[in-house]
């Protein structure tokens, strides 16, 4: 008794810790899936509001005891049990139902067309699944249907309420002969009674099939040429619920979409085939009910062969074909790919396990419907930078090991270099140690290489999404019934069902099921373990999100330190979506004045002198399929000019239309203003070195000069004592004795100013405003007659500057208004006013010469800007002017003009040293 006491007591522990436990779990899953914000709006909003119209059945309908039922209310049952929110149900008129969702009144509609909801301005969300369009016939009729082009010439009736699929018939009018119908159970009953050939409708509408026991008519091919383009709809601005939705959806496993649509569809695995096949084929799988599968070399997870059974994605295939079909499949393994070849040859084969339909290498054999669909892809160190521009190939070397593939390849790409190698080891030790080598695989072929040589050491570098190679099985040519039966079989495989098969074997699906077994082990296992793990997990949990979180924060602060912000826009809605707060800090505005970013807005932002330059070439990036990228000033809310760099990428549609744009800014201010500075500091040191060359070849002229002055001067002097004494006329002789003096000396000072000017000294030096006003004067006296300087008593006043340097600005501007003034310009002058203000002296160096136009003053300080053309201008002058006053000598300089008059204003702060001297 006591025994049995503590079994109860263990077992009801067991139960009460398994239930504790999912309870559990479903809270984790909810704060696992939703942020905090998320998690507090449905503790706000606890009940969300589903509505729909039931005249969609099975989605959404009233049963015979006017419940509300199908699909949809499954679902989101489901959801609700999942995540602790409750469910309401509306049932209106679709019209209604849109329009309550427009005010508010419901919060989301679960399936709708996509062009409604952008047309409502709905927020749009994932649909509870994905939709799709089947071609249904009589079991009577022969014909097969590979594409929608085997309808050429056929009758086919439709729901002509089904309005996605009516616009996608409408191009089909002038080759197939199409009827609408009112319903789609109309339709049924046309081909029921052999009116049409066929019935093109939603592939779940087979439920009406066996709701009204219509038992002769089935789905025999998913049309691939076009589907309808379905999406949930979220009320107007409720993003939040939007992201709950979203993650709810996408929370749904495989398993729990199937059980809902088995449900209602009900399992296409399970039932019996006889009935598609003719009498023919069903007498030769009778006869013949064993065949030979070659498996290729080295081919896993595709096939391979393991304990003799065949495994792999086409191992799961071949063992669902097997049951429908009542035949067994015997594999024949291959130790080498000479081997595989043999086997082939000693027609050992029946059946090729698995080849990609591009491959034209099987003469004997034919290819059934594709099953898998994958693409090429590039395997590559995993330190290599991602193959960015597929124009640059040929700087690049891929290896494969196909050769028939390596033709292909190349008709794609002429200039790539592609070399054939069967030794996967050597050619993994290649591309691990050369990052221009790449390895060229499929898709699942390429996830295990990756998976057996090291996650760590390659990945995937590139998709060639191009170059899509669908994975078919090939059938010997001696066995048309055979390949005929194994079509039929595949056109009853759902895409979920393929999809399903081929996700096994995904590393990240393979980590996920070892790690679920793993717990569901410790589970039954110890229940003591269980408390522990679920601790763990948890801790692991924060811990991960604490990551994600650091990872988040240092790509965030990796963003804003290099200035750089990306966003992806939808060009069907007019703001963006997807945009990181990067892009605050690079225009310089605040979230609270812009909490939504447009493209129009980003655009508003450029600078006039390159909007419309970045307009055009925007516009006609959107049929081009190459990055793009430009770079463009703008202008900040604060008046601030700024550069930077725009790149982007427009994505396609299948009709070639541009959908969405993923694009990158960065701010290259820094990068543009430093680049200016360095050419601003060549420029000074071109001109630096050309003043030291002027001033070595003055400094030879004036040694020549200044002997030949010096003995002038002594004998001028020498003839004045010998001649004085017996001069009559004393007054007029002094007169021209001191003239004479006076321009000996002027001429030796004005060798000696020259000279000063062009030393390449950079040092500053204290000097009288009337000092340097006298040098000035010196060296434009032969050039300028008419020079008035008004000095306001600051004749004394002492500067420490960089005397040389404001000399050469001076020089500039004066004969800046000698060059501009026509040769008959009457009282032309130049005028140099010097004010005292706040500490800091005013010049203003005024001329009438013609003054200057509107559409010149505004560039007039720019680098390589003359008006000279006819003079040979450099238009570095006044550059060179404005970077002297402004950085070495800490001034400011500006330019007005009125009618012919032009005032240039300098303003030289005076310093300390300057006043005190």
């Amino acid at each position: 008794m006591r025994l049995f006491f503590i079994s109860s007591l263990f077992f009801l522990t067991l139960f009460a810790n398994i239930h504790t436990s999912k309870n559990k779990d479903l809270t984790q899953l909810s704060k696992t899936i939703f942020t905090t914000e998320e998690q507090e709006y449905l503790k706000q909003n606890p009940l969300i509001k589903v509505g729909h119209s039931s005249v969609f059945e099975p989605l959404f309908f009233k049963d015979s005891s006017g419940n509300l039922n199908g699909i949809i209310i499954d679902t989101y049952k489901t959801l609700s049990e999942k995540f602790g929110f409750d469910v309401e149900f509306i049932n209106k008129s679709w019209k209604e139902i849109i329009n309550d969702l427009k005010n508010g009144n419901i919060d989301v509609i679960p399936v709708i067309n996509k062009k409604i909801v952008q047309k409502e301005n709905l927020l749009e969300a994932e649909p509870i699944s994905k939709a799709s369009y089947s071609v249904f016939t009589k079991d009577s009729q022969s014909f097969e249907i590979n594409s929608i082009e085997d309808l050429y010439g056929k009758e086919i009736a439709f729901n002509f309420n089904i309005l996605s699929l009516k616009s996608s018939l409408k191009k089909y009018e002038d080759k197939i002969k199409i009827r609408g119908q009112k319903t789609t159970l109309e339709a049924f009953f046309l081909l029921e009674n052999n009116k049409v050939d066929a019935v093109i409708t939603f592939h779940r509408d087979k439920y009406i099939l066996g709701k009204y026991e219509i038992k002769d008519i089935h789905s025999i091919y998913r049309l691939k040429e076009f589907q309808p383009n379905t999406a949930a709809a979220v009320k107007p601005n409720d993003k939040i619920l939007q992201s709950i939705i979203n993650k709810s959806i996408n929370s749904l496993s495989l398993e729990e979409k199937n059980t809902i649509l088995k449900k209602w569809l009900g399992d296409d695995s399970q039932k019996n085939n006889n009935n598609q096949l003719t009498k023919e084929e069903i007498d030769f799988l009778k006869t013949k009910n064993e065949f030979n599968v070659c498996s290729k070399y080295k081919n896993y997870p595709i096939d391979a062969v393991e304990n003799g059974k065949l495994i792999g994605i086409a191992g799961q295939i071949y063992d669902e074909i097997s049951k429908k079909l009542n035949i067994k499949f015997i594999p024949i393994t291959s130790n080498s790919l000479e081997e595989f070849k043999e086997n082939i040859n000693k027609d050992k084969c029946d059946l090729i396990s698995m080849e990609k339909n591009r491959y034209t290498g099987y003469k004997d054999f034919t290819f059934t419907k594709p099953m898998l669909n994958q693409f090429y892809v590039s395997i590559g160190s995993i330190n290599n930078p991602y193959i960015s521009n597929l124009s640059q190939l040929n700087n690049h070397i891929f290896y494969t090991k196909d050769e028939i593939f390596k033709n292909q390849f190349l008709e794609k790409y002429p200039k790539a270099k592609v070399i054939v190698n069967s030794n996967i080891d050597e050619i993994m030790k290649i591309i691990k140690n050369d990052s221009k080598s790449h390895f060229i695989l499929t898709t699942y072929i390429a996830d295990e290489t990756i998976r057996k040589y090291g996650p760590d050491k390659f990945k995937i570098d590139d998709i060639f999404d191009s170059l899509k190679a669908n994975g078919a099985i090939l059938v010997n040519n001696k066995y048309p019934l055979l390949h005929s039966s194994i079509n039929k079989t595949i056109n009853d495989f759902s895409n979920e069902q393929l999809n399903s098969f081929a996700s096994n074997y995904r590393i990240s699906k393979y980590v996920i099921e070892k790690n679920y077994e793993w717990l569901w082990y410790i589970l039954f296992i110890l229940l003591v373990i269980i408390a522990l793990l679920e601790f763990r997990y948890i801790k692991i949990l924060d811990k991960k999100r604490k990551k994600e979180n650091e990872l988040t924060n240092s790509l965030k602060q990796a963003r804003k330190i290099a200035k750089i912000s990306s966003f992806v826009n939808d060009l069907s809605k007019d703001y963006y979506e997807e945009i990181d707060d990067s892009i605050y800090d690079i225009f310089e505005i605040s979230p609270k004045d812009y909490p939504k970013i447009s493209r129009k807005l980003l655009i508003d932002f450029i600078h006039p002198d390159d909007k419309e330059k970045f307009k055009e070439k925007l516009m006609n990036s959107y049929t081009s399929k190459e990055e793009q990228n430009a770079e463009v000033k703008i202008i900040t809310p604060a008046k601030k000019v700024k550069y930077i760099m725009i790149y982007w990428k427009m994505i396609h549609n299948k009709d070639k239309e541009a959908i969405k744009t993923i694009a990158s800014v960065q701010d290259i201010t820094e990068k543009v203003l430093n680049e200016k500075e360095r050419i601003q500091q060549a420029f000074l040191l071109q001109k630096q070195s050309k003043l030291a060359l002027q001033g070595e070849m003055l400094n030879m002229i004036a040694h020549q000069w200044r002997q030949p002055l010096n003995q002038l001067s002594v004998l001028t002097q020498m003839f004045i004592r010998k001649v004085e004494p017996n001069v009559a006329q004393k007054d007029e002789f002094v007169f021209y004795k001191n003239t004479t003096t006076d321009i000996l000396k002027h001429l030796s000072q004005t060798i000696e100013d020259f000279c000063n000017f062009y030393k390449p000294n950079k040092k500053k030096e204290a000097f009288l405003l009337e000092e340097f006003y006298r040098n000035l004067e010196v060296l434009i006296s032969n050039r300028v007659e008419n020079l008035i300087i008004e000095y306001n008593n600051l004749e004394k006043l002492k500067i420490y500057t960089f005397k040389n340097e404001l000399l050469q600005v001076f020089l500039t501007m004066i004969n800046n208004s000698i060059e501009a003034v026509t040769k008959d310009k009457p009282n032309f002058y130049i005028k140099i006013y010097n004010l005292l203000e706040n500490e800091k002296l005013i010049i203003k160096i005024e001329d009438n010469a013609g003054g200057i136009s509107e559409n010149v003053i505004e560039n007039i300080f720019e680098p390589y800007f003359s008006t000279k053309e006819e003079k040979n201008g450099t238009g570095l002058g006044l550059y060179m002017s404005k970077l002297i006053i402004e950085n070495s000598v800490s001034g400011k300089i500006n330019v007005t003009t009125q009618d012919d008059i032009t005032i240039f204003t300098i303003e030289i702060p005076l310093k300390e040293k300057d006043k005190n001297e």
